[in-house]
């Protein structure tokens, strides 16, 4: 009698073989969400790890290329949205940088109009003329 093959066992193969077939279709398409190699390839991979993980309660495990493409596009989405939330904090914490900075800037230019107007009325009394 040979050796006893587990669910496990079975699971990892039927990964394996998902992940030989279609490892690099995933990664391009990963790549054109994401636009890099190497986050796509980290998305991927981290899908593959997360399946594996959940593979014996997935279900409908004959489906499994359908759930690792969509595993693989809700990643990206995840990793845009991120990329959108570190951006849209890095200009808003420039924005902030600015406003520190536009405090003395707006002092320098009240004092500015403060002369112009001051030369403005004293042009006045001698555009009136005789």
């Amino acid at each position: 009698m040979g050796p006893v093959s587990n669910g496990a066992d079975v699971s990892a193969g039927m990964i394996a073989a998902l992940f030989r077939q279609h490892h690099g279709d995933l990664v391009r398409l990963a790549v054109l969400l994401v636009g890099d190699q190497p986050t796509a390839e980290d998305v991927v991979q981290d899908v593959y790890a997360s399946v594996h993980a959940r593979w014996a309660r997935l279900p409908a495990r004959d489906s499994g290329l359908a759930y690792v493409r969509a595993a693989v596009l809700n990643r990206c989405r995840s990793v845009l949205r991120r990329r959108g939330v570190a951006s849209r904090v890095s200009l808003s914490f420039r924005a902030g940088e600015e406003t520190l900075a536009s405090a003395e800037h707006e002092a320098m230019l009240c004092e500015d109009r403060r002369r112009v107007l001051r030369a403005l009325a004293g042009l006045l009394p001698a555009c009136e003329g005789p």
